[in-house]
């Protein structure tokens, strides 16, 4: 999605210590419709939540033609953690990476929504 006016964007992470590895994290990008107060179109990668980064088009549906209020992001959240499968690891288990991911897109979102212009 080539960024555009009524683009925004965010990336979130998780880490251990300040420039260490992400145990997880998202990035977000989110097109306002030409109304203004709906998304567009909706961009969600996680990273450290498998072997390589993770696209979830369910994420991206639940954004899409929404205000992205609560209501949205409580249902991307919910697709984020039925779509995402990591692994357990020294770092972190499947299921602290996976709630992890969730609560790091709805800042991510919110953040994105706010910085479209």
């Amino acid at each position: 999605m080539p960024s555009r006016a009524g683009d925004g964007w965010a990336f979130e992470e998780l880490a251990r210590r300040h420039g260490d590895f992400a145990t997880v994290g998202v990035a977000v990008t989110l097109r306002r419709a030409p109304d203004r107060r709906t998304v567009a179109a909706a961009r969600a990668v996680f990273c450290g939540a498998g072997p390589v980064p993770v696209r979830l088009p369910a994420v991206e549906e639940a954004l899409t033609g929404t205000d992205a209020g609560a209501a949205a992001l409580d249902a991307a959240a919910s697709a984020a953690l039925a779509g995402l499968t990591p692994a357990d690891d020294v770092h972190a288990t499947a299921a602290y990476r996976r709630e992890a991911a969730a609560h790091l897109l709805v800042r991510a979102c919110t953040l994105a929504w706010e910085r479209c212009s």
